[in-house]
């Protein structure tokens, strides 16, 4: 249930004896969707691949389903095909809000399923999985989706996991990285390809990105590590981190 790491694809990929698929699939959609084969060179570590064989996927915008997402725009991943399911049981209310007509098949041929997975259609067209939409934010007017930025990031050389959260009215991107100088060019790096609003106002590398006891990112306890509006010390209580923060103004 969370988004491969580059690093994990390193990991296994190094052993020639072993095949590594990052596959994709909600509950609701009988799990299996899509998947893709791994390797060490593959362009864009987040593909989830393409759909399989009978079902069909549409990235869509977030805020009507009836708009298509051109090529590399972000938006809300949808499924449709016999996969998906019917409903939630003895939940009309959330049926109806997540299992919609399609409107891309004539005569009301089936529902699809709005993933709520915030994706995009690669280069290459297969599905970039980006992170969830729940997890879109509003700083100074502007709504901004987390997952893009933590997309953007991680496509740094020295950047294996990266998560951003809002924190007191700023963007904060937490970084697992061998490096600790890449904080000084990650604002730089991320203008490339981000509006201004978009950028991280605090990078805090920590050795390890805390997680739940199912191995999921504890963005809970992401929030309650101190952090400081200067160059050096941080430290957070009973969780692993060094003493690299700094505040790009």
């Amino acid at each position: 249930g969370e988004m491969l790491s580059l690093e994990l694809i390193l990991k296994w990929s190094s052993k020639p004896s072993l095949n590594m698929y990052n596959a994709y699939g909600p509950t609701e959609c009988a799990v299996g969707v899509s998947a893709i084969k791994c390797h060490a060179s593959m362009p864009y570590p987040q593909s989830i691949g393409i759909p399989f064989q009978n079902l069909l996927a549409y990235i869509v915008d977030g805020n009507d389903p009836t708009i298509l997402c051109p090529l590399g725009v972000p938006g809300e991943l949808c499924i449709a095909g016999p996969q998906v399911a019917r409903g939630y049981l003895n939940l009309p209310e959330k049926t109806n809000e997540v299992f919609v007509p399609n409107p891309y098949l004539p005569n009301d041929q089936g529902k699809m399923y709005r993933t709520g997975d915030l994706c995009r259609w690669l280069p290459d067209y297969t599905i970039g999985f980006m992170g969830r939409i729940d997890h879109q934010v509003k700083l100074r007017g502007f709504r901004i989706e987390l997952g893009e930025i933590e997309n953007v990031l991680m496509q740094h050389e020295f950047v294996s996991l990266c998560v951003v959260i809002l924190r007191n009215d700023q963007l904060v991107a937490y970084l697992e990285s061998d490096s600790i100088d890449v904080v000084n060019e990650l604002s730089e790096y991320a203008a490339k390809s981000l509006t201004s609003y978009m950028v991280p106002s605090v990078f805090v590398v920590l050795d390890e990105i805390p997680r739940t006891t199912s191995g999921k990112i504890d963005r809970k306890a992401l929030v309650k590590i101190p952090h400081k509006e200067t160059q050096h010390d941080i430290l957070a209580d009973g969780l692993p981190s060094n003493d690299v923060e700094v505040e790009l103004k």
